[in-house]
């Protein structure tokens, strides 16, 4: 038994695994009942240690730079069940790069690779969405699109390309026929975890802690039913579920806050 259990062992490559989000991720990986084992890509040969040290196995790979054929061999060298892909560009130079560019090279490597798990969860954004074309979201309250404004005023490019990618990965999965899902938390915190969540239609206000991103991003590769879908995700209000009954709300809901939108 003892040995069937280690055959089982998931595994999960996490592209930018050196992000806050995705070291709590990593944690939360390695201390599951089911324990995974995690690949972590990363750039920078310093954050080695620090990687390993939280159970991590680093791959040095520049996303901004690395081909699709790349892609698909490390993904081919780890053979994971799951890829999250928590890399994200800090100016809007590297957001094309990375949040668009490298995101788009990353999905298709997955549908080439030969590998049997097709499991693709991004970390995108609150907000995504195509502002020119499309009409503001219906669930907006005035203070949601006021906040919308300034958060696109601010980060506007990030956002631009994050919507190219997230919708590249929905307009091309009749071809890649991957089983992905996009997370989009509101703004980050440093805040400890609250073990709740606000999930789908929430609208803008509001922050999240990263610890709690990446427990969505956790109950997300447990649910099945969150493949092909795209929600929202904000801290809780007084009476917010757990986050795994959140998840399993807006996926047994099939809430999608990007449908409509893009």
């Amino acid at each position: 038994m003892g040995d069937a259990s280690i055959l089982h062992m998931p595994t999960t490559l996490i592209f930018g695994g050196n992000g806050k989000t995705a070291r709590h991720l990593t944690s939360i990986l390695r201390d599951a009942d089911t324990p995974h084992t995690i690949f972590s890509v990363i750039r920078n040969p310093e954050q080695v240690p620090d990687l390993e040290a939280i159970g991590a196995k680093p791959i040095i790979q520049d996303i901004a730079t690395a081909s699709e054929v790349d892609f698909i061999k490390t993904m081919e060298g780890t053979r994971p069940d799951v890829v999250v892909w928590a890399a994200g560009g800090k100016d809007p130079k590297s957001a094309e790069a990375v949040d668009r560019d490298g995101a788009i090279r990353a999905m298709d490597a997955l549908a080439k690779a030969n590998v049997a798990a097709k499991r693709y969860i991004v970390i995108s954004a609150l907000d995504v969405r195509d502002r020119d074309n499309k009409p503001v979201p219906d669930w907006y309250t005035e203070a949601d699109e006021q906040l919308s404004d300034r958060m696109w005023a601010i980060i506007g490019p990030i956002l631009r390309a994050k919507l190219a990618a997230d919708t590249e990965l929905r307009v091309g999965n009749s071809t890649r026929k991957l089983n992905y899902t996009i997370v989009r938390p509101g703004g980050l915190s440093e805040g400890p975890s609250t073990g709740k969540a606000r999930a789908g239609k929430v609208g803008t206000v509001g922050m999240i802690p990263r610890e709690d991103v990446a427990k969505v991003i956790y109950a997300a590769i447990q649910n099945e039913k969150t493949y092909g879908l795209a929600f929202d995700v904000l801290g809780p209000k007084d009476d917010s579920p757990t986050i795994k009954e959140a998840v399993s709300r807006v996926a047994k809901d099939h809430e999608d806050t990007f449908e409509g939108y893009y």
